[in-house]
């Protein structure tokens, strides 16, 4: 079953709440009726029954069988069920708020507050859903904070119900308008949801390292990872959440310390609070290598990465931080080489620790994955298309493969692809700065990349739920730190 905010299904292009919802929630009642009639259809079959006699013999109709006729105490039962007054009611409000003007909208939601009987947890999750959409539009967006306090206040059980939309709003309006105390406050919350549902928490991370909220990145990981190591509902990438936590308190510590050791005491300590089998070699050489204090003499020939469809580049680096960082396969060692790339776009081109570390993660995915062949498509494959033979490289047609798929209608994930290609250009310096490619192939590669960001800027604008996301897209390859005064 889709989500209310999910695109619907049936291929409109429509969100669900404004498709197929309300003809799923009417088929589904009528089947609980249905189900109800059934049920009492068989009680009544065993019931007392007064045999009904058959037709005059003498008419041209066929007699019926003798069937049963209900008792005064089962006469509901071959009657149609009553309309619920209740229901209808609820329908009957969310049809004249679906209908009211924006403007007139926000005055049927405290209306419906005062008539408690009317605001369940599917009326109050539409309502407050479409008044904070609206509320991107215009000076209003902050309504939405009042509202969901309101809701909050009076009626906590409804709240509850819907806790983690409601947070993840606050957040993206808290974002939007620059309040990052409030915003700190917003992450320790949606963070005690995360062992119920971890979707919409990752979504939150990646807003926060997007937009280099250290503190309150640190904050939520604390908090939340205990719930997710602890939760049932959980199946899989819990190490994902461990590994974003500890990096935390490194790049907590480093803008603290540039000179941070490695193997400090105390940062062992905060670091294995997420990862218990932490190897320390892996955290000296990270720590070392992110702040720029040693970097390795690299060749082109470290990373020949073999081309298998099993390799993931995430579990690579979790086996990395267990069992030490010595590189063995290509993959590996792109993956370390990598780091050092975090550090020198923090120190050269101003991008925070955490927005660096999100685009690493998504240009390491994506150089593993073309060179696995599971970016190639059946005609490419099938041609045997030769894809540009510079293994550290982006080309056009397959990073856009790469970038379109994080941009499914149920698993939109913008800050990933804004992170990957922003910081695509700062990579290729930093390529060329360690010797691995000529100025030319940076010049080229950014030539041949660049019709990408034309195709991507219609989903980031305009982008009224974060409109610095948008900003920083549409100014690419321009550095948004330096050049535009923007966060990064």
């Amino acid at each position: 079953m889709p989500g209310r905010n999910d695109q619907c299904p049936c291929g409109s292009g429509h969100k669900y709440k404004r498709c197929c919802l309300s003809k799923d929630r009417d088929a589904k009642d009528a089947q609980i009726k249905a189900d109800q009639l059934e049920r009492e259809v068989k009680a009544a079959a065993v019931a007392p029954a007064v045999l009904v006699p058959p037709v005059n013999q003498t008419s041209n109709l066929v007699s019926p069988p003798p069937m049963p006729v209900a008792t005064p105490a089962s006469k509901a039962v071959v009657a149609t069920p009553p309309d619920d007054p209740h229901m209808e009611a609820i329908y009957a409000r969310w049809n004249e708020f679906e209908e009211a003007d924006e403007d007139l909208q926000p005055e049927l939601f405290l209306k419906t507050l005062d008539e408690p009987e009317l605001m369940d947890d599917e009326m109050a999750f539409e309502m407050l859903s479409t008044i904070f959409q609206s509320g991107c539009k215009s000076p209003e967006r902050n309504r939405i904070e009042e509202f969901v306090g309101l809701l909050r206040e009076r009626l906590p059980g409804i709240y509850a119900d819907s806790r983690k939309y409601y947070l993840h709003w606050l957040i993206l309006n808290a974002n939007a308008t620059h309040k990052p105390e409030r915003l700190l406050e917003l992450a320790g919350e949606i963070a005690e949801t995360a062992g119920e549902d971890v979707d919409i928490y990752s979504k939150v991370i990646h807003l926060l390292a997007y937009h280099g909220y250290l503190e309150a990145l640190s904050k939520a990981s604390r908090i939340a990872w205990p719930r997710i190591k602890a939760s049932k509902d959980i199946m899989w990438g819990q190490q994902e959440y461990a590994i974003w936590g500890a990096k935390c308190v490194l790049y907590e510590r480093l803008e603290q310390t540039p000179d941070l050791d490695g193997g400090d005491p105390q940062l062992i300590e905060q670091t294995t609070y997420f990862l218990d089998d932490l190897q320390l070699d892996w955290l000296k050489g990270y720590v070392d290598q992110t702040s720029g204090r040693t970097s390795r003499n690299w060749s082109l020939s470290d990373f020949d990465i073999k081309p298998t469809k099993k390799t993931k580049a995430k579990r690579t680096e979790t086996r990395d931080i267990r069992q030490g960082s010595n590189p063995t396969t290509g993959e590996d060692a792109l993956i370390e080489f990598s780091y050092e790339f975090v550090g020198y776009a923090h120190r050269h081109d101003g991008f925070s620790y955490t927005k660096a570390e999100l685009a690493r993660q998504n240009i390491v995915g994506y150089l593993i994955d073309r060179k696995a062949g599971r970016l190639e498509t059946k005609e490419s494959a099938k041609n045997k298309v030769q894809f540009p033979d510079h293994q550290l490289c982006p080309d056009q047609n397959t990073l856009r493969r790469f970038l379109t798929g994080m941009l499914t209608m149920l698993n939109f994930q913008s800050y990933d692809v804004a992170a990957c290609m922003e910081l695509m250009p700062s990579w290729l310096r930093f390529l060329e700065a360690r010797g691995l490619i000529e100025p030319t192939q940076r010049e080229s590669t950014m030539s041949d990349i660049g019709i990408l960001h034309t195709e991507l800027l219609s989903a980031f604008g305009p982008s009224n739920e974060d409109p610095v996301l948008a900003e920083n897209f549409r100014k690419w390859p321009e550095n948004p730190v330096r050049n535009a005064g923007q966060r990064s």
